[in-house]
């Protein structure tokens, strides 16, 4: 069955920070459906479709977003709340990842035996429940925190859409499911308010020329890709907020590097 596709269009002000703020107040009267679940054909509940519009245009604002990182290949932003939940923080970044293709990136993050050969915060990393007819599955992760919090796990349903420039789309929310029904010993269950991830051929990017400013790559799907990435987490007490925003950028760094390492 054919996947639906959906435009997904990122621009960047003079500043060199993604910008459309106005566009955001479109869907505000939509909101309210975020936190409502479909059910797909398999049985299991999953995203509604206005999570895509909405992880699209999380990462298209910056007036509420701070940056953190500015380096060669990688930038992250944080803010405090969202329309979704106002009280815990929201990270967004741009990664560049050259000389590789969407699939290897996509296999690398979601492939459950190849997560955990680079991905050193995931302890582990389980499907659990797949639908084939809508691209959705279910899936668990254990989650290493900082030193002296406990480590986290979460139980994530996911669906994917496919974009016109081969490109895919990716978002996320906390759920439930009777195979991991309570956090593990010694963690803590963390909720996902929202999460997307968007991996795009960089040479699709047109006037976006990478995380620095700077060309990416060769032509074709030779020439790297760039992941967008926002999430908004609630650590259910597990770390405070002050101190996420000192660890997530350094995560955040971490993450990336390990990732460029592995997919070269």
């Amino acid at each position: 069955e054919t996947q639906e596709t959906q435009e997904t269009h990122v621009e960047r002000s003079e500043d060199g920070e993604h910008s459309n703020d106005t566009t955001h107040r479109s869907s505000l009267s939509s909101l309210h459906h975020l936190t409502e679940r479909v059910v797909c054909p398999a049985g299991f509940a999953i995203p509604p479709d206005s999570l895509f519009d909405f992880v699209t245009e999380m990462l298209t604002r910056s007036a509420k977003f701070k940056l953190h990182v500015d380096r060669p290949g990688i930038r992250l932003w944080l803010q405090k709340g969202s329309e979704i939940c106002p009280d815990h923080i929201v990270v967004r970044g741009r990664f560049q990842i050259p000389a590789t293709t969407v699939g290897v990136v996509q296999r690398a993050i979601e492939d459950p035996t190849l997560r955990v050969q680079w991905d050193k915060l995931v302890k582990e990393y389980e499907i659990l429940e797949v639908d084939t007819k809508i691209d959705a599955d279910i899936c668990y992760t254990s989650i290493r925190a900082p030193s002296p919090f406990k480590d986290a796990d979460t139980v994530d349903a996911r669906r994917r859409r496919s974009l016109p420039d081969g490109g895919v789309i990716i978002v996320a929310q906390s759920t439930t499911h009777p195979a991991r029904p309570s956090p593990r010993s010694r963690h803590i269950r963390s909720e996902t308010l929202f999460g997307g991830l968007v991996i795009q051929p960089a040479d699709s990017i047109v006037g976006d020329g990478g995380c620095d400013g700077g060309d990416v790559g060769g032509g074709g799907s030779g020439g790297g890709v760039i992941c967008h990435v926002v999430a908004q987490v609630n650590p259910c007490r597990l770390v405070p907020d002050f101190i996420l925003n000192m660890q997530l950028p350094k995560m955040y760094r971490q993450w990336y590097k390990a990732l460029l390492k592995f997919v070269k």
